[in-house]
This record gives structure tokens, sequence and C-alpha cells, in this order.
């Protein structure tokens, strides 16, 4: 509990929390992230994961500390959404324990949305192995909204910020 003798200090902060304070004090003074806020209507926390085979417990860091802030910051007031987002475009590009010698042949190359899924009932190999995860969210107490960024690519929701960067190649 604060009081006069001893004011709130960092220290004294969940890091969420402060991390939340400085996030929406860096957009208030920010014309530029001000705008984006607002024509997204909220604050985005993003992660992304590429599901190249069995995910590795310790992906699970990240996860937990972006929805720690997200969850700060609509504490404090704001709209602010955790969105995770599987990076299923990614290309097979090494060998794969989850597949064979014959298949890492096969699939080399491909994106792992363009993989068969090892079990039947999904979409592909990539969502296969993100829903092993993801879908034991709920159990962590993990809120996120899951996206492919397969689907967005093919929605185009990349195509203005692809055209600019070409239109700028010479500058990037």
């Amino acid at each position: 509990m604060q009081n006069k003798e001893h004011p709130k200090t960092f220290e004294d902060s969940f890091w969420a929390d402060q991390f939340a304070e400085d996030a929406i004090e860096r957009v208030e003074n920010n014309k530029f992230l001000k705008d984006v806020v607002k024509k997204k209507g909220f604050y985005v926390v993003m992660d992304e994961k590429t599901p190249s085979g069995t995910i590795h417990i310790g992906s699970g860091r990240g996860w937990v500390i972006h929805d720690a802030i997200a969850k700060a910051l609509r504490d404090k007031g704001v709209k602010a959404k955790f969105i995770l987002s599987s990076d299923d475009t990614d290309t097979l590009d090494k060998p794969s324990k989850e597949l064979s010698n014959e298949e890492n042949e096969k699939y080399r190359g491909m994106s792992f949305r363009d993989i068969p899924s090892p079990v039947p009932g999904y979409k592909h190999f990539g969502d296969y192995y993100f829903r092993q995860c993801t879908d034991l969210f709920p159990n962590f107490g993990i809120e996120a909204e899951l996206e492919s960024t397969g689907d967005e690519y093919y929605k185009g929701s990349f195509n203005k910020t692809i055209k600019i960067a070409l239109d700028n190649a010479d500058k990037i």
C-alpha cells in the first residue's frame, strides 16, 4: 500500500502494469502511435511463432508475458488485444524431426501450410503444431486472438506495406 512516507516506485509496481503505463504514455505523446491506436480501435500486443514442429515449452514464456501486458493495458482502461500469429508461410528449410527422411526431402522448401497435417482434423502441418500449444491456452488463463500469417497474406492484409517497400527498395 502506498503512503506519503513511501511513494510508489517502479520496484513497487507489477512489471506489466509499469509496462502498460509506459506504453500508454508513449502513445499519448506520439501522434503517429496515437493515430495507429485510434485507427485500430485498440492497442496491439503481438507475437508470432513458426509452427515447424513440436513447440518447445520455452516459447510459452513470451505468450505469458504478452498476455500479462494486454491484461495490464485493459486494467488501465484501454482496449488491448494479444494477437498470436502462426507464421505458417515459413518454409521447411532444414530437416524436421517430425518428418521421415523421405518426407523431409519431399516437402523441403514448402510452407508449413502446404505440408499435410500428420493427424486428421487439422488444416495442415503448421495448424496441427500451432494448435498443440494454443488449444491449451485456456488451461493457463492466456487470452489470445489467433491468426495465420498465410491467411493474412491471402486476404491482402500486407499488400499496402509490401507495395511501399517495393516502391522504396532503393532506400531500404
